[in-house]
């Protein structure tokens, strides 16, 4: 599948593998972006997928009742060869993929839209996606940015959670609370810099862990 997905799929699935998250439990930060996804373009689907040598594997899901499909049903594995959203209004009628079975079976996949997931390396791991079976018109403006948004912030609790488990040595998931602790960090390191040039870029990208964690944090409280 390598045309499908491009040129550097060695190098790219190797960066995969370094993440450690295919097949891997259900954790909320990411449950709480699909939710998010789903509800700010109003899409009765959403899945955060990775995509793998064989299949696409959902990290995260919501109004989908499996966990992954073949490659060859992948509209995502199509999504990851451009840094770009892919956007298709309806599958249906995109001859490249019209012939997936998962588009043309009885209540299958008409609207997409799909941000890659590019992380520090450059490799396109998979994307945040979200869907329906009905055909729309096109996405404005202003869900494409949101949805975008929170692409960055699936990358930003990526690379923070496989950060988290070489830190601690672990093969598991870090926990709410170590999740919640390097939040705090972050936040010390970004009030010490704000005298410094670039303290407003690095605000800006920790706003998208303040987001990540604050969920965990309420949950935390409530045991």
């Amino acid at each position: 599948m390598s045309d499908r997905i491009g040129d550097d799929e060695t190098t790219r699935l190797k960066a995969l593998d370094e993440y450690r998250v295919l097949d891997t439990p259900p954790e909320t930060v990411f449950d709480q972006l699909v939710r998010e996804a789903a509800l700010l373009t109003g899409s009765p689907m959403s899945t955060l997928t990775m995509v793998a040598g064989d299949r696409q594997w959902f990290k995260a899901r919501i109004g989908i009742d499996h966990d992954g499909d073949p490659i060859e049903r992948s509209i995502c594995a199509v999504a990851i060869r451009d840094d770009d959203p892919l956007v298709l209004p309806d599958a249906s009628r995109d001859e490249r993929f019209a012939d997936f079975t998962n588009v043309k079976c009885e209540g299958g996949i008409r609207f997409y839209a799909g941000v890659p997931l590019t992380v520090r390396d450059g490799s396109r791991l998979g994307t945040l996606c979200v869907l329906d079976i009905e055909a729309r018109e096109q996405m404005s403006s202003e869900e494409i940015e949101a949805l975008d948004a929170l692409a960055r912030r699936a990358v930003a609790a990526l690379e923070m959670r496989r950060d988290l488990m070489e830190e601690h040595g672990a093969d598991a998931a870090p926990t709410n609370q170590q999740w919640i602790d390097r939040s705090a960090m972050l936040l010390d390191q970004a009030a010490a810099a704000l005298t410094q040039v670039g303290a407003s870029s690095a605000l800006a990208q920790l706003e998208t862990v303040v987001a990540l964690v604050a969920d965990l944090r309420d949950r935390e409280h409530e045991k």
